[in-house]
C-alpha cells in the first residue's frame, strides 16, 4: 500500500491511496479472498478565503475473481462524488452528491440486492428484485442550511435521499439505502460563567425518515443538557421520544414485510468528575422503553481515569446492560409448502465489558499505548411467534403462535465471549516521520444456550481459549522542501 497527501500554496489538498492484497486460499486451495486492488483519490479546492470549498471523491475496488469466488463478490465496484459548502457570515450551506456502480456475476448482483442495505425481495414494496442483473447503480444527495456563528444560538437543518441502489461498502460503510432523512437541530449556548455554573449547553433535535417511496421508518424528537459547575464538574442529561406511526423495514424482519412498532422512550444522564483532576470518576446510564412496556433495556457505565504524572495515565470503565426485548427478531423458516414464517422471540439478554487503557509517554517522540476489552454478552429466548398481520393497530395482533413445536419448545439462546487488546508503540524518528509498532491479540468463544455460569465463570472459560496475535509495523516518511 502507498498513500501521498499534500497542500498546494493556492488551497488545493489532494490525497492519494492506493493498496494491493495478495490472493488467498484455504482447503483444498480454494480461493478465500482474491487479489484486489483498493484506490482512493480525495481533492478539495479552498476558495473565499476558507468561507468556502469544493471537494471531489473518487473511489474504486477491482478484484481477480475466480470459480470460487465470482459467485459472491463483486468483480468491480466504484464511486464518484462532489461536496461544495460556503459560509456567508453566521450562516453556511453544504451539499454532497454522489453516485455508485457495483459489477459482478447475477449471482453476485442477487445477494447485494437481497443484503440487509437494500432489501429488494421485501413483500410490500415497490422495489422489484432482478435476478439476472449483473450491475447495481445507485445515488447520494444532501442538502443542508446551518447557523454555525453566533453567542447564543446555533442551528443546522438537513434534506436526503439515497436510492436503493446505492452501495459503498466494498470501499465504505452504508447501513442502508432506499431512504429519504429530514434532520433538524437547534442548540442554546450559555457561556458565560455565573454562580451556578461555567457552561451551559442545551441542544434540541427533530428527525424524520421514509423510504423513497414515502413509508415511515422514524420519527423522533430529542434533548439533551450538558452543564459544567463552578466546581468543573460535569452533569449530563437527555432523552428521545419517539411520534406518530412508524414501521420498521429492516431489522425487524430481515427481508420480510414491514412491521408497526409502538413509539418508543429513552431518557439518559451522566456525570463526569473534575478534568483537572488526578483521579477522574464517571457514571452513565441508559434506559429505554419500547413495545407499549412490554421490551426494556438499561445500561449502567461506571469508570475511572487515573493522572498519575503528565507522562503516565490510565482508565478502567465497566458496561453491563440487561435487555428484555418482546419483539426481538428469531429467524426465517420456510416450511415444506414454501411459505417464509417471520418469527420474532422473548429475548432476555446480560451483557458485561470492562475496558482498561495505559498511556505513557517515554519523550515528545516517543509513547506507549496499551488496550484491552474482555466482553461478555448471554441471552435465552422464549414465547417464539410468527408474524400474522404486521401493520395491526394492536400490538398482539401483529404476531400469532409458531407451530413447529421443533422452534418452540426449545428456543434456545447463546453465550459469546471476546477479548480484544492491542499494544501500540510510536516513535517519531525524525520531525514529520513516526514508526508504529503493533501487537493485537484476540480470543474468541461462542455457545448457542445462555449457560449456568457466572461472568466470573464466563471470563474465566474466555482467557482458557487460544489466542490469536497479531503484529504490524507503519512507517511513515514526511517529504517537505
Amino acid at each position: 500500500a502507498a498513500k501521498l497527501t499534500g497542500r498546494f500554496p493556492g488551497g488545493l489538498s489532494v490525497g492519494v491511496l492506493d493498496a494491493v492484497t495478495d490472493r488467498a486460499d484455504g482447503a483444498a486451495e480454494a480461493t478465500i479472498e482474491p487479489a484486489t486492488n483498493y484506490a482512493v483519490v480525495r481533492a478539495n479546492q479552498d476558495y473565499a478565503g476558507g468561507n468556502g470549498s469544493v471537494g471531489l471523491i473518487l473511489t474504486g475496488v477491482n478484484r481477480s475473481l475466480d470459480e470460487w469466488t465470482e459467485g459472491f463478490m463483486h468483480r468491480s465496484a466504484y464511486t464518484g462524488g462532489i461536496d461544495a459548502r460556503r459560509r456567508l457570515g453566521r450562516f453556511e450551506v453544504s451539499g454532497s452528491l454522489m453516485a455508485s456502480r457495483v459489477a459482478g456475476t447475477a449471482e453476485a448482483i442477487e445477494l447485494t440486492q437481497r443484503d440487509p442495505v437494500h432489501y429488494y425481495q421485501r413483500p410490500d414494496d415497490d422495489l422489484e428484485l432482478d435476478p439476472d442483473a449483473t450491475s447495481l447503480d445507485g445515488y447520494s444527495t444532501e442538502l443542508r442550511l446551518a447557523k454555525v456563528g453566533g453567542l447564543r444560538t446555533v442551528f443546522e437543518t438537513g434534506y436526503g435521499r439515497r436510492s436503493a441502489g446505492f452501495d459503498i461498502n466494498d470501499l465504505g460503510f452504508l447501513r442502508r439505502a432506499d431512504q429519504q432523512t429530514f434532520t433538524n437541530w437547534f442548540a442554546l449556548r450559555f457561556h458565560q460563567p455565573n454562580a451556578v455554573f461555567q457552561r451551559l449547553n442545551w441542544n434540541f433535535n427533530w428527525w424524520q425518515y421514509w423510504t423513497l417511496a414515502g413509508l415511515p421508518t422514524e420519527r423522533a424528537f430529542n434533548t439533551n443538557v450538558h452543564t459544567q459547575f463552578n466546581n468543573r464538574w460535569w452533569f449530563h442529561l437527555g432523552g428521545t421520544i419517539g411520534v406518530g406511526q412508524v414501521y420498521c423495514d429492516r431489522n425487524c424482519t430481515r427481508g420480510g414485510p414491514s412491521l408497526k412498532v409502538e413509539p418508543g422512550f429513552s431518557p439518559w444522564g451522566g456525570i463526569e468528575g473534575d478534568s483537572r483532576r488526578a483521579i477522574v470518576p464517571s457514571f452513565w446510564v441508559n434506559y429505554s422503553r419500547n413495545d407499549g412496556g412490554r421490551s426494556t433495556y438499561l445500561n449502567l457505565g461506571p469508570s475511572v481515569r487515573l493522572k498519575v504524572s503528565t507522562r503516565f495515565s490510565s482508565s478502567i470503565s465497566v458496561n453491563y446492560t440487561r435487555n428484555r426485548n418482546d419483539s426481538q427478531w428469531y429467524g426465517n423458516f420456510t416450511d415444506g409448502a414454501g411459505t417464509e414464517h417471520f418469527t420474532f422471540a422473548a429475548l432476555d439478554q446480560k451483557t458485561l465489558g470492562v475496558t482498561w487503557r495505559l498511556d505513557y509517554t517515554f519523550a515528545p517522540t516517543a509513547s506507549l499505548q496499551l488496550y484491552a476489552n474482555p466482553f461478555v454478552s448471554k441471552g435465552s429466548y422464549s414465547r417464539v411467534r410468527e408474524l400474522a398481520n404486521p401493520r395491526a393497530d394492536e400490538y398482539e395482533d401483529r404476531f400469532q403462535p409458531y407451530a413447529d413445536p421443533a422452534v418452540v419448545d426449545d428456543p434456545g439462546g447463546f453465550n459469546v465471549k471476546e477479548f480484544r487488546s492491542n499494544a501500540v508503540f510510536r516513535w517519531e524518528y525524525r520531525p514529520g516521520s513516526t514508526l508504529f509498532l503493533v501487537w493485537s491479540q484476540g480470543r474468541r468463544h461462542s455457545a448457542e444456550a445462555r449457560g449456568d455460569r457466572s461472568f466470573w465463570g464466563d471470563f474465566d472459560e474466555l482467557f482458557s481459549q487460544p489466542a490469536n496475535d497479531v503484529f504490524l509495523v507503519k512507517v511513515s516518511y514526511w517529504l517537505s522542501r
